[in-house]
């Protein structure tokens, strides 16, 4: 046995409570990280597929350009009402 005292409840209570509060600490930093890397990847996805769409866009229009942006601030415009 070791020659240490024991701990009275109070203290041994309150040493876990720090434990747990560091533990939840290093959870929700973790919680937030994946959530910021979850939406991170959507986001890349969305503008991934904007992107294509831009791009067949173009080859829809025959490479004129200013087709392409007045159809887009259309498209712009329209989810902004």
């Amino acid at each position: 046995m070791s020659n240490e005292p024991l701990k009275s409840f109070e203290e041994t209570l309150a040493y876990n409570n720090t434990i747990d509060e560091a533990f939840r600490g290093k959870v929700n930093i973790t919680l937030k990280e994946d959530a910021v890397e979850s939406r991170t990847k959507e986001m890349r996805k969305v503008f991934q597929k904007t992107w294509k769409q831009h791009a067949a866009l173009q080859v829809s229009f025959h490479g004129n350009i200013r087709s392409v942006e007045k159809f887009e601030w259309k498209c712009l415009l329209a989810r902004v009402k």
